[in-house]
């Protein structure tokens, strides 16, 4: 194994950490939130620490890669793509492009949601402070989707050098 292979297999050891660290968040998030569970939440945003340093160890990893080594072709385009959606997931565009084709269906359904959550507010007006954290949680889901389908546009791109940013995805 050369030099390059051996900094590039650690950059994804760090990101499958990192996705690993992410899905038990995401899991941990949702059982917080339907057992209303305080110190689960709380365990929730102490743990956004320890992502946030894989996020900035990665991207030092990445630039310094492109420096010491000067990759080219598919090497590159992984880095970029690492540099740009910060995580990697298994060599399958299949599901990066189901992913990336569900999009609009997400969209649906957060706007939907937020129906149902507006209405449950004009009814329920007296806990307006849980009610508020109810509509942070909509929007931060909201996010969620919209990065997967960034992952997926980058997964596409790294393993097909296809650009699908900006483009309109199929009814």
């Amino acid at each position: 194994m050369t030099h390059l292979e051996t900094e590039l297999q650690q950059i994804k050891d760090s990101i499958i950490e990192m996705m690993t660290i992410v899905k038990a968040q995401l899991s941990k998030g949702k059982e917080a939130l339907i057992g209303l569970n305080k110190e689960l939440a709380l365990e929730v945003m102490h743990n956004e620490k320890r992502v946030n340093g894989y996020d900035i160890m990665i991207d030092n990893s990445c630039e310094n890669v492109i420096a010491r080594f000067n990759p080219v072709a598919i090497d590159l385009r992984f880095l970029l793509a690492t540099l740009k959606m910060q995580s990697y997931q298994d060599e399958n565009t299949d599901l990066a492009r189901k992913v990336f084709e569900k999009d609009k269906h997400i969209d649906t359904i957060c706007n939907q949601a937020l129906t149902v959550i507006a209405e449950y507010l004009k009814k329920n007006q007296e806990n307006t402070e849980q009610d508020l954290y109810l509509l942070l949680i909509h929007r931060k889901l909201e996010r969620v989707g919209d990065l997967l389908k960034n992952i997926a546009e980058e997964i596409i791109f790294f393993l097909e050098a296809k650009v699908l940013k900006h483009k309109k995805q199929k009814d």
